[in-house]
């Protein structure tokens, strides 16, 4: 998949690629993307590999694969939204099947979000928000309070996934 910025949002590219890189390095699972220079544009534009086979794209998960996916790491999804601020979480951004694993995909609304000017002003104004949340994703499929607050403490100590889900 391709995405370029537009006039309507001119931070796709840079969104998804900082949150592409946030993830990663926190271990949650998320395709890979990387920048690329369209020359035919003479912009840069996100490009990002597809899960499953070509042209075979993962529909919307049902409620139950949402369900599916382990506690502790959809409270650590849902704190890396808190994190980048992403607002647009929704049945459509995260790739889930019925054994629980799950993807978490499309941040171009996150970071600076649609922000036309002063970039650094409009990502300090989400600083100390708490409405990431508005179309209710995550109050949905809740975690628990002990879940979300090892999640917390996970990423401000910036260390990544590997060996936290497997502990209690």
């Amino acid at each position: 998949m391709v995405k370029y910025n537009t006039a309507d949002n001119p931070n796709i590219v840079v969104n998804e690629y900082i949150a592409n890189r946030i993830v990663i390095a926190l271990g949650i699972p998320t395709p890979l993307g990387d920048l690329w220079f369209d020359p035919s544009a003479g912009e840069p534009a996100w490009v990002v590999a597809e899960i499953g086979e070509p042209g075979n794209h993962f529909p919307p998960p049902q409620e139950a694969a949402l369900r599916s996916i382990p506690e502790k790491t959809r409270a650590l999804m849902e704190a890396f939204d808190a994190l980048i601020y992403n607002t647009d979480r929704h049945e459509e951004n995260i790739l889930a099947d019925n054994d629980g694993h799950a993807w978490v995909v499309d941040h171009d609304g996150a970071l600076f979000g649609d922000i036309k000017d002063d970039r650094a002003t409009g990502l300090l104004s989400t600083k100390d928000r708490t409405d990431y949340d508005p179309m209710g994703f995550w109050g949905n499929l809740p975690a628990t309070s002990a879940a979300r607050e090892r999640a917390i403490a996970h990423i401000r100590e910036g260390k990544g996934v590997v060996g936290w889900a497997s502990t209690t």
